[in-house]
């Protein structure tokens, strides 16, 4: 080792690894993408990074001009070959800036699930949306995949597989849920207590779901609804109208978003989680419930299948709510039914990889495409 690579080793020793973490709206939402960010960034520091957090315009992924302003001052105030990791919601956004100073900068977006995917966009707007997309992909020195799934939808944009990294969101440990029934002084009357975890998105089937529950109005249940009630206004104005039509606003909470200790309040609740999602690139709402050993239905999305498993509880297609209602209707009626299921929930949860494992991941690929023989 010559004097040179000494000194460089030396000062990689007292130097903290450091990483400007670009995020829409903030890290305390409830959705699965900012519990994602917000796990990695706490994990990165742990590890001896140095993590600074911009909050970008809560705008994206339409951003308004202000927004790309915004961005396009923070990219050019970073030193050059700085490290800087941006959140898809975002990163698929800002194609043009991101190619600006893509010579200069380590570029890496956390990719939770395609933007294209969205639901609710019409076919220009899909087009415009994927070649953004492809290009802020091409553009980036690495990118963090959620799944190996939306790591082959990013192959699939031109991108070299040894610029994806895959990392899997994590789990923490939690106290088994002991539902509504087990609460003091429930009795056997009490309704089911059924949870949803996710911003109120066309994606997020929260219309499919409500189709599905009209017509298991004969059964005792009520459904909380967790997540943001401000990304897509004309969405909840919708779901509002559906369950007035549908006479379930008895049945039926939208709590928008709360803090993580209600949320867990929430968990601990359930007895059944559910989601009619459309798409997911992992699913990290079902992971966290059957972490806790919550029974879910939910769909034959992202990686949730392989989530559920065969004992878990229960995947339909997708956009079937008859199919939603007749997987959902034993685990409502029968006790003993729901109770196997939670076993085989808490089981597949205890397998799931950790919050650490994710962190560990992270800063393993930021090290490599930070590397400077990575850089192109």
């Amino acid at each position: 080792m010559d004097e040179e690579d000494l000194l460089a080793l030396m000062a990689s020793a007292v130097t903290p690894r450091a990483v400007t973490v670009l995020v829409p709206a903030g890290l305390t939402l409830s959705s699965g993408r900012y519990g994602y960010d917000r796990q990695i960034v706490s994990g990165l520091r742990t590890l001896g990074w140095q993590v600074d957090v911009v909050l970008l315009d809560a705008s994206f992924p339409e951003p308004t001009d202000e927004a790309l302003d915004q961005v396009a001052k923070v990219l050019a105030e970073c030193r050059d070959n700085a490290l800087v990791m941006v959140d898809g919601l975002a990163f698929g956004a800002i194609a043009e800036q991101l190619e600006r100073v893509a010579h200069r900068l380590t570029l890496v977006g956390i990719v939770h699930h395609l933007l294209a995917a969205e639901s609710g966009r019409d076919e220009d707007a899909v087009t415009a949306v994927a070649a953004s997309e492809g290009r802020a992909f091409r553009a980036a020195t690495g990118l963090v995949a959620a799944s190996f799934g939306i790591a082959r939808s990013i192959a699939a944009c031109g991108v070299p597989r040894d610029r994806i990294a895959v990392v899997l969101p994590g789990t923490d440990q939690a106290a088994r849920a002991a539902g509504s029934r087990n609460r003091e002084g429930a009795k056997a009357s009490t309704p089911v207590e059924l949870l949803c975890v996710g911003s109120l998105v066309p994606r997020k089937g929260h219309d499919v779901l409500f189709d599905a529950l009209a017509d298991l109005r004969h059964l005792p249940w009520h459904l909380t609804c967790v997540g943001s009630d401000v990304l897509a206004p004309d969405t909840v104005t919708a779901l509002r109208e559906q369950i007035d039509i549908s006479g379930l606003n008895d049945a039926i909470t939208l709590a928008g978003e709360i803090d993580p200790a209600a949320l867990e309040r929430a968990y601990q609740n359930a007895d059944l989680f559910v989601l009619a999602t459309r798409h997911e690139g992992y699913g990290s709402a079902v992971a966290e419930a059957l972490a806790r050993g919550i029974p879910v239905v939910s769909t034959m999305a992202g990686a949730i299948p392989e989530l559920v498993g065969y004992v878990g509880g229960a995947v339909v297609p997708i956009d079937d709510a008859a199919a939603f209602a007749a997987a959902l209707e034993p685990l409502l009626s029968d006790h003993a039914a729901r109770a196997r299921v939670a076993a085989g929930a808490l089981a597949q949860g205890a397998g799931l990889p950790r919050w650490s494992d994710a962190a560990t991941g992270v800063s393993e690929a930021l090290a490599r495409f930070a590397a400077p023989d990575s850089r192109r």
